[in-house]
């Protein structure tokens, strides 16, 4: 169980979307490996995606370049 704390005040629905989604990613980012539990499944995937990266290094794209595709999904 998450311990209850005092958080900063800060008008969510204030933001943007845009600026929601990167106050997610700061905050994700903010996390280290200690503090992400995965399961067995999560891991194996982790696994299984990184041994098809080693296979297969051609296919990798760069975050940006995914954020770039998916962009131009939703148009």
């Amino acid at each position: 169980m998450i311990a209850t704390m005092a958080l900063p005040k800060l008008d969510v629905q204030a933001l943007t979307p845009e600026e929601r989604l990167l106050l997610i990613e700061k905050l994700w980012d903010s996390l280290d490996n200690d503090h992400v539990d995965l399961t067995a499944a999560q891991q194996a995937e982790v696994e299984r995606r990184l041994d098809d990266m080693d296979v297969n290094p051609d296919d990798v794209i760069s975050w940006s370049e995914a954020q770039r595709r998916i962009r131009e999904r939703k148009r």
